[in-house]
């Protein structure tokens, strides 16, 4: 049997980067609709523009302080790009750290004017995550639940949940967890569950078991098994048994086995054959199989337990699985559009779930739009991994690069 007719939603989907799981929140799609994000603004260049004059760090900062005395946000922009790539990151640490102290709006706002698609948006939305957490927590958890800027927000979620779980991680969870629900909520708490996971499991898991059951605690768990199945892929399969039946289960399988072929090859190909024939050791091969790289598919393909049966999985295409043409193509785009609203990991998930022919241009130049900036590894590994073309991925490639990433 040839690797085209095992499902390739599920080889994809299982293949993505174990970064993509740990902070992507809660399974399940959200429909709602979510407006289309206006195009990106120029980023900054890899080099002084031409006839622009290089000046000293200190320099730059003077500039952009002197922009901002005259509220002129672009000429903020502009002070940071006469910078060295690497000079900039610094830059606009200190100008917001500073900023936040005495007029956070107005540190948010030299934030969001920030190139779009641009790294430097993620060190700025850091800045102020931190600023509010040794504020406020509580006010930390509202800003962060309200920002409206998807140019920040994601990035400010993510490290106001870590903050707060560094701090008093069982108070961060029931805090989250009290409440009203929203995407942003269910964001948050991925992103907490994950960090929580990273740092204590052994704390985390035991708390988990004691929530009732219902799917808050499966979106949780899952969480958490994404996160563990990073670090420690045996105790991950501990947790399996908590998880409902469900795609998010087969892909917490699959990134077990992805992780464990590359730890103890023999433990792992004992494990997946133990399985049960079927969707479950379908998931744990196909995990394999992405763990062993390049020679994986042969490795999997002519391993006696494969049956083939991946394709009873439902992990391609969602909502859209049943329809056809131009109401397929609308089910695939809002689908997507509500995941991204959720996180760049999300969508990401989603996009290596469907066929190639269904992972269309615009959705994946989207994706980077948003993901690069906060998780640049995790984006391009996503790229290597999953655009089956050569010269589709060199183009990604060079557009990431010409944005510093």
């Amino acid at each position: 049997m040839s690797r085209g007719d095992r499902n390739p939603g599920l080889a994809r989907a299982i293949g993505t980067s174990l970064a993509l799981f740990a902070a992507s929140g809660f399974g399940g799609c959200v429909t709602v609709d979510v407006a289309v994000q206006p195009p990106p603004m120029p980023t900054a260049s890899a080099v002084a523009a031409p006839g622009r004059p290089s000046v000293s760090f200190d320099e730059a900062l003077a500039d952009a302080r002197g922009a901002l005395g005259r509220n002129d946000f672009p000429a903020v922009v502009s002070a940071m790009e006469t910078l060295a790539p690497g000079e900039q990151p610094g830059a606009v640490r200190i100008l917001v750290r500073d900023l936040a102290k005495a007029d956070f709006t107005m540190a948010e706002r030299v934030a969001d004017a920030l190139p779009r698609g641009q790294f430097l948006q993620a060190e700025a939305a850091d800045v102020l995550a931190r600023a509010q957490v040794a504020r406020d927590p509580a006010l930390a958890t509202q800003w962060a639940l309200a920002e409206a800027s998807p140019a920040i927000a994601s990035r400010a979620r993510q490290t106001v949940a870590e903050q707060l779980i560094a701090q008093e991680p069982e108070t961060a969870m029931q805090r989250l967890l009290a409440l009203p629900d929203s995407p942003a909520r269910r964001e948050m708490l991925g992103y907490a569950a994950a960090g929580w996971t990273q740092r204590d499991a052994e704390g985390a898991l035991a708390w988990v078991r004691t929530m009732a059951a219902g799917e808050t605690k499966d979106r949780i768990a899952t969480s958490m098994g994404f996160a563990l199945a990073q670090s420690d892929p045996v105790r991950a399969v501990g947790l399996l048994a908590t998880l409902p039946e469900g795609r998010d289960r087969m892909a917490v399988i699959g990134a077990i086995g992805q992780t464990w072929i590359a730890r103890d090859a023999e433990q792992a190909w004992r494990w997946a054959r133990q399985l049960p024939a079927g969707a479950t050791r379908e998931a744990a091969l196909a995990g394999i199989e992405t763990g062993l790289g390049g020679a994986g598919s042969r490795a999997v393909r002519d391993d006696p337990t494969f049956t083939g049966r991946a394709g009873s999985l439902a992990v391609a295409g969602g909502g859209a699985a049943a329809l056809t043409g131009l109401a397929r193509d609308d089910e695939l785009r809002r689908t997507f559009a509500a995941l991204l609203d959720e996180s760049p990991a999300r969508a990401a998930g989603y996009l290596t779930s469907l066929p190639p022919a269904d992972r269309r241009d615009d959705l994946v130049d989207e994706l980077m739009r948003r993901w690069l900036p906060t998780n640049p590894e995790a984006a391009r590994t996503w790229i290597d991994q999953n655009i089956l073309s050569q010269g589709r991925r060199e183009e990604l490639i060079r557009a990431a690069e010409a944005r510093g990433y």
